[in-house]
């Protein structure tokens, strides 16, 4: 059976599908604080209501820096020379700790998150996996594995989603704080891991063997629990999964038509996001609104990329260009990405505009790339040993002098004070 999947990014949309899709989902930045009793606002009457405050971000990066001389990008010494993993905002060091193999920390970019200000890595020895915070170890548990999500819930709580790093990429299991909660011996995680309100949610595949060929189930797994995910036709697989704020999203592509949907929750809860889509899409989100980033390929044309909010497609980028990342944040959108055959040569997208940016540097990751309320971050790393990372925050240029590279980017929320 269909999974009921309360879904108020979809709501509004049944009858007729616009680009102004409303999302359940809440920033963190968004809470409201009423002032004290007899308090009153800017015009002297009396406060009737909750204030809201104005916050801004301000980005924590993570960078590693190798001794000098030492060529970093080919890293012969690899799991085995040690580094200095420091946490900067606006150009100073909050933290500062040890990495390499006696460390049992990594400098592998999808070894290393800063959430909520701090530095969280996973390491595999050769026969456990540690968790580090700011370089104090948390946790260990027997077992190689490599992270197929990572998420902080309140009081002190990580969870981990491992796939086993010796193996053919199934299988996977969801820790809490090291323990074992739920597992799948076969099941391929297909999408990131989001908390919400019951817990990690992530969505997986299973292969089945049968006489006539391979049949595949998708599930989704929510509040602890999963459900499969019936799709409505036989060659649509389940693209992506997000949830935020006890909505959900399930993104599915047909292999055959090019179609792309947005599923609800009941059997006619279904719309369809674009036509001509020539690959699985992705979903991405601001916080409030739901975003699809997918390749459109009309007949005898050459592709584009498009993003749609919600099922209204909002813009197409350039002809040949390929979007590495793309941050969508409100009225602005934000993207990374370059033109056929120069991906070494990058461009930032912001607001309809393409600039190039600087020689010899490149976004390493999505991950290193930010854009949060008309404010963004880019943390750019060199293409050659020698030069410094660079780092762009709203336009301005800071390079970093040390002989290393950017490994992570995150973002706490400040108050901007009353004039």
């Amino acid at each position: 059976m269909r999974p009921i999947l309360v879904l108020a990014c979809l709501a509004a949309t049944f009858c007729s599908c616009t680009p102004d899709l409303p999302y359940g989902a809440f920033r963190h930045h968004d809470t409201q604080e009423a002032l004290p009793p007899g308090g009153t606002g800017d015009e002297g009457g009396d406060i009737v209501g909750p204030v809201q405050p104005v916050m801004k971000p301000v980005f924590n990066i993570v960078l590693a820096e190798y001794p000098d001389g030492y060529d970093w990008l080919r890293d012969p010494d690899y799991g085995i020379i040690s580094c200095t993993i420091s946490l900067m905002q606006n150009g100073t060091a909050l933290a500062a700790f040890e990495a390499g193999h006696a460390s049992c920390i990594s400098t592998d970019l999808d070894m290393v998150r800063c959430i909520d200000g701090h530095v969280y890595t996973d390491y595999s020895t050769s026969s456990e996996t540690v968790i580090k915070r700011d370089g104090e170890e948390l946790f260990r548990y027997p077992g190689r594995e490599m992270m197929a999500g990572f998420a902080c819930a309140p009081d002190a709580v990580v969870y981990t989603l491992g796939i086993p790093r010796d193996g053919d990429g199934s299988g996977w299991t969801l820790r809490r704080n090291g323990e074992p909660v739920a597992s799948s011996s076969g099941g391929v995680v297909i999408s990131g891991m989001q908390m919400e309100e019951g817990g990690p949610a992530f969505a997986y595949l299973e292969r089945h063997e049968l006489v006539s060929g391979t049949d595949t189930t998708w599930h989704l797994f929510r509040n602890m629990d999963e459900t499969e995910m019936i799709l409505d036709g036989p060659d649509e697989i389940l693209a992506d999964f997000m949830v935020a704020d006890g909505a959900a999203c399930v993104l599915s592509w047909d292999r055959t038509s090019g179609e792309m949907f947005l599923y609800g929750d009941g059997d006619d809860s279904k719309v369809t996001v674009g036509n001509d889509v020539c690959r699985p899409g992705t979903l991405l989100s601001d916080g409030t609104d739901i975003y699809v980033l997918g390749m459109v390929c009309p007949s005898g044309e050459q592709g584009r990329m498009t993003l749609w909010k919600g099922c209204g497609q909002i813009m197409s980028f350039d002809d040949g260009f390929t979007v590495l990342a793309c941050y969508p944040d409100g009225e602005h959108i934000g993207a990374v990405g370059y033109y056929a055959g120069s991906q070494e040569m990058q461009y930032l997208f912001h607001d309809g505009e393409y600039v190039r940016l600087p020689d010899g540097y490149g976004l390493a990751s999505p991950s290193l790339g930010s854009f949060l309320e008309g404010h963004y971050c880019l943390c750019l790393n060199p293409l050659a040993v020698g030069e410094p990372p660079l780092c762009i925050i709203d336009g301005e240029k800071s390079p970093q002098e040390v002989n290393g590279c950017f490994i992570a980017l995150g973002h706490v929320w400040e108050r901007i004070p009353s004039p």
